[in-house]
This record gives C-alpha cells, structure tokens and sequence, in this order.
C-alpha cells in the first residue's frame, strides 16, 4: 500500500492509490484464479480502509481537501472500493460453490473407489472359493489356482493405484479407462488361467483313465465317461447359447462365459475323483463325488442367476440345466430308481435337458461305486 508522508502532494499520492486499485482491479477481472481474484479485491478494500483515515498525515491535505481535483479523486476511490467489494463479495461466493462442487466430486470419487474396490475384493475371494473348493489334492492344479490368485491381487492392487492417483505409468488415467484396463487384465488371466488348467487336466486325465480302467475295469470306466458325456452335453449347449448372445449384453455374456468356465473346472474335478477313486489323499465314492460337483455347480449358477435372468431372462434355462446335471449325477449312483426325480418347467431349454430324465428311465439297473 502506499504510505503518505507528510510532504507529498494529496492529488500526486491519490492519483498513486488510484492508479494501483485500477491495476489491481483489473488484474483480478482477467485472473482465471479465484483464490487470486479474491485475494486481489481483498486489498483494495483494505488498502482503501488503511488509506483514506491517513490522508492528514500530509500537510498540504487539509488545506487543499475541498479542491476539485482531490474532491474527484477521492469519489472515483470509492467507487474503486465498491467494485472491489462486489468483486470480492462474488469471487468469495464462487469459490465456496467450487469448493463445494469439488469436495461432493471428491466424495463420489471415494465412494467409486470404495464399491469397485469391494467388488474387486468380492470377486477374489469368490473365484478363491470356487476354484480351491474341492480342488483335487494334486500339487500342479493347487499352483496354477495359487497364481491365479496372485495375479487377481497384483491386477486390484495397480488398479486402485490408478484410481487413487490418476495416473499410469507418469500419465492420466480416467477412472472409465483405468476399469476398461483392469477388465481387459482380468478376463485376460481368468482365460489363461482356464487354458493352463485345461491343459493340465487333460494331460492327467489319461494316464488317471488308464488306471481306473484296470483298477475297476472297462464297464465302470465306460460309464463313467457316459455320464461325464450327458455333462458335456449340457456343457456344449451352453456354449452355444453364449455365442448367440451377441454385442448386447456384454456383461452377460462375460458372466455367462465365468459360468461355463467354472461348470467345465466342476467336471473336470468330478471326471478326477469318479476315475480315481480319491480325494485328498481319501477314498471318495461316487454318491460324495456327485454331492460335491452338484454343490459346486449350484453355488455357480446362483452366483451367475441374477445377472442372466435379468438381461438374458435365463432363469428357466438356467434351472433346467442345473436338473440335468444334477440327473446325470444321479445316475452315477443308480442307473434305476431315478424315475421323475425332477419335472422340468417350459422353456426353450435344450433338447439335452428335455431328454436327461427319459434317459435316465430306460437306463439299467447296474449299481456304481468308484471304490476299488
């Protein structure tokens, strides 16, 4: 501010003062700052306020007040003060309702975060229960369900990296193109980890086949596989009906996709136990096999129901392959005595599904048991 001594000239210093509130005035006009808009207005009305009661230090302003010059000058001060407090009045009020409207971004920020956090974290743990309940006790499917899990938490952890911060490797990531990341990560080590695992499964299962056919014998081996084909049969279906979903519903498809994928690692892990006769180290037989993969293929299509009937309105379908599965594991047990255990509803289920409790009628009556 500038200070008055007392052998200044009044019109010299007003015209000073003047000259420094145009400035200043104008300089928060074309600020795109608010908190510099504010602070500049802020000192024209306290410059002015610390200003005008010293105008007596000069000696020259007490006999010259009254002149026109200062009599102008001091009037065109005043209206300086009155723009610059209706400036800082305005600014002020901007800045709370910017302040307002980023604290309620930042909370729907935090509250994105939070949910897709927990969501990510739901879905861990999930697939952890799915893929190691009742995973044959073999070291190699127990590694790659260990690196799988390993991978989901390695791809959460970045992804909430990103979000929080805004950035990817030194650049900005919105919070719809970090998701479009992580869901491209994610499906990516789900497909890979179902190809290792199929991979696995297939080169275990035939030297397991061998063994249960001479253990048990040609007839148990043969109708171990019938029944594992009325599963796959059930299972090809399904495929079928993923392809015909289309670009429309690409959250169903994707749901609909982890469903197959977890009812094919169900299968696989009954085919293990019915031809090996063991689970974890224990003798299974075939009714324990059975109550396993049908708690297994319950627990996924329940998981995968709400989103499937909802868009693909599946509910029916999805209830009519749960029975047929369930059917073809009963006739694990007993090929007879399994008349109309389950009525199917109408829909446009499969012909396989229409056809399971027919099959199941005209089977004979030969016992199963996996116990050598």
């Amino acid at each position: 501010m500038p200070q008055f001594t007392s052998d200044q000239d009044p019109v010299i210093a007003l015209t000073l003062l003047r000259q420094s509130f145009a400035k200043k005035i104008m300089d928060a006009g074309n600020s795109s700052d608010l908190e510099t808009k504010i602070r500049l207005a802020d000192e024209v009305v306290k410059e002015y306020d610390e200003s005008i009661p010293n105008l007596s230090i000069m000696d020259k302003y007490q006999e010259s007040k009254e002149e026109p010059a200062i009599v102008l000058l001091r009037k065109e001060l005043r209206s300086q003060l009155d723009v610059a407090t209706r400036m800082a009045d305005r600014y002020s009020e901007q800045f709370k309702i910017a302040q307002e409207k980023a604290a309620e971004k930042q909370a729907k920020k935090d509250r994105y975060i939070k949910l897709s956090m927990n969501s990510l974290d739901a879905q861990i743990q999930l697939i952890r229960e799915i893929e190691y309940k009742d995973i044959p006790n073999l070291p190699e499917l127990q590694q790659i369900a260990d690196e799988l899990h390993q991978t989901l938490t390695k791809i959460r952890d970045e992804y909430e990296t990103h979000i929080k911060t805004g950035k990817r490797n030194g650049q900005t990531i919105s919070l719809q193109e970090a998701w479009k990341l992580i869901d491209k990560q994610w499906e990516f080590a789900i497909a890979t980890y179902h190809a290792a695992r199929a991979n696995l499964v297939q080169r275990l299962q035939q030297p397991l086949k061998t063994a249960a056919e001479e253990a048990v014998g040609v007839v148990r081996a043969q109708r171990a596989r019938t029944v594992i084909g009325k599963i796959d049969k059930v299972l090809e279906e399904l495929t079928n009906k993923i392809d015909g979903i289309g670009h429309s519903h690409p959250e169903a498809k994707n749901v609909a996709k982890n469903l197959h994928a977890t009812l094919l690692e169900a299968r696989d892990n009954y085919f293990v136990q019915l031809v090996n006769g063991e689970e974890n180290g224990e003798t299974i037989d075939a009714d324990e096999a059975g109550t396993l993969f049908k708690a297994r293929c319950k627990l996924a299509i329940s998981v995968a129901m709400p989103t499937l009937e909802k868009d693909l309105s599946w509910g029916d379908y999805l209830k009519n392959m749960l029975k047929a599965i369930v059917n073809a594991a009963i006739y694990v047990v007993t090929l007879g005595h399994v008349n109309g255990f389950f009525a199917y509803s109408k829909s446009e289920a499969s012909e396989v599904v229409a056809t399971a409790d027919e099959e199941l009628q005209h089977a004979d009556q030969i016992s199963f048991s996996p116990q050598i």
